[in-house]
């Protein structure tokens, strides 16, 4: 799921194919692009002066209702842990200011890129080393170098 939401063409069904005869994989699949489009929708809200969205925070993820303009009607999401630290990391790149639940965390990228090294296990998948790109926003800062004066 995160390969996917993080750059889709990066396991084409047709080159993969043997991925997507299981079931995990398609389910897998089918929510990396309800993210990737939650992600465009959110952007695009947030670039507004006042987003009507409401963000809470419950046991097993984040939950996420917002108004959406073009269908007239107020959508409603419940994400994973793992899917809400993908969330964030995407927000990341692309909206400067984020409410607070949806600012990215050390710990997203540590949780993202735990899931991406689990590709690693499947011979015959891309490389995630890849996807560092995407994990560099939250890189850990050089030491502070131990001088004294």
């Amino acid at each position: 799921m995160c390969a996917i939401a993080l750059d889709p063409d990066s396991l084409p069904r047709n080159r993969y194919f043997w991925v997507y005869e299981q079931a995990r994989a398609r389910r897998a699949h089918g929510r990396a692009y309800a993210l990737r489009r939650l992600h465009e929708q959110l952007v695009e809200l947030l670039g507004r002066a006042a987003p009507a969205m409401t963000i809470g925070e419950e046991d097993r993820g984040v939950r996420i209702a917002y108004r959406d303009e073009g269908l007239s009607l107020i959508r409603r999401i419940h994400l994973s842990p793992l899917e809400t630290s993908l969330l964030r990391l995407l927000l990341a790149r692309d909206v400067a200011e984020l409410p607070p639940l949806l600012q990215a965390h050390p710990l997203d990228r540590l949780r993202v890129a735990a899931a991406l090294e689990r590709i690693r296990t499947y011979p015959g998948l891309p490389d995630p080393s890849g996807w560092s790109d995407v994990l560099a926003p939250l890189a850990p800062a050089a030491p502070p170098s131990n001088t004294t004066e």
